[in-house]
């Protein structure tokens, strides 16, 4: 299934909407690597009869499965660690000729590892400094979610923006844009002073861009942008199941540059709810309207407005 169809047939569905949101936001890996954690610790206790131990494994494995669609953007290396160890480790105790001390050392250092996922993860959700440096004057460059589709009767988030803080909006969005595709369109901004938002890549996810190529190209677009007199804020993706490659690449990059990367929660909390969107991706008025919102409380110090 193509991340396109997965998205599609999971959003517009009442609680499946909040089952994909909380995939896609990354809160499922915590709530995987709980479960986990869970596990682990109740599998210390002696003398369990087969439904118990069953249930651990019920729970260790829906755990992992939670963890591992969640797009974590751990290194791939540690993330083996992280989900075979404790496997291991439980398979290990069901052995009733391995020594104590073998299944308990087992079960502490799964523990510490998944304690230091949760840390090294939690660390992309945190919200960035933003600094208190103002402009009048806003480039947006996004696809038809920032563009809109124009159904009757729609107000893009950025016309929304333009009323409620006076500033000068210039939405630069294209509907089916994608990093390269920007590239061209960033040649719009001549301003030298000038706030830039990007909302970009979803397209190159449901199209299943490689993410080496994805790098290179959301690599380029930046440096067109960047200038000491700019400061450019960029979305991060709510990210479909198995694209870890491609968040990766989004971080690293944004932050070799310098630029505001605001975590994957910011979108998928604007995204969620089934009257946020009109087909499960592009947004309703309703979600225009959040959009909106969310943009201003978490841009204002960067906004030279009128009062809000």
């Amino acid at each position: 299934m193509t991340p396109e169809k997965f998205i599609r047939l999971f959003l517009a569905r009442g609680i499946m909407n909040f089952l994909i949101m909380h995939v896609v936001s990354g809160e499922a890996f915590f709530s995987g690597l709980f479960l986990i954690i869970f596990s682990l610790c109740m599998s210390f206790r002696k003398q369990t009869g087969i439904l118990y131990k069953s249930s651990l494994r019920l729970f260790f494995i829906i755990g992992l499965v939670l963890a591992l669609i969640s797009a974590p953007s751990l290194n791939p290396f540690f993330k083996i660690f992280v989900f075979l160890f404790p496997a291991c480790a439980l398979i290990l105790s069901s052995f009733k000729r391995i020594p104590d001390y073998i299944n308990i050392g087992a079960k502490i250092v799964s523990l510490l590892i998944c304690l230091t996922a949760v840390f090294l993860e939690a660390l992309t959700w945190r919200m960035p400094e933003i600094p208190q440096e103002k402009f009048q004057k806003l480039y947006i460059i996004g696809d038809s979610v920032s563009a809109g589709i124009g159904f009757k009767g729609e107000k893009t988030w950025a016309e929304i923006v333009s009323e409620r803080t006076g500033l000068e909006v210039v939405n630069l969005s294209r509907g089916g844009g994608t990093v390269a595709s920007s590239i061209n369109t960033a040649r719009a901004v001549k301003d030298g002073k000038s706030l830039i938002f990007i909302e970009i890549g979803g397209n190159d996810m449901l199209k299943n861009i490689p993410a080496r190529d994805y790098s290179v190209e959301l690599d380029k677009l930046l440096v067109s942008l960047k200038s000491p007199e700019r400061i450019i804020v960029m979305l991060e993706l709510p990210w479909a199941p198995f694209h870890d490659e491609l968040r990766r690449s989004q971080i690293k990059t944004a932050e070799r540059y310098g630029v505001i990367l605001l975590p994957r929660k910011v979108f998928s909390s604007v995204l969620c709810g089934s009257d946020s969107t009109v087909d499960g991706i592009h947004l309703s008025n309703k979600g225009q309207e959040k959009m909106a919102a969310s943009f201003i409380k978490i841009c204002r110090p960067l906004l030279a407005t009128k009062s809000l």
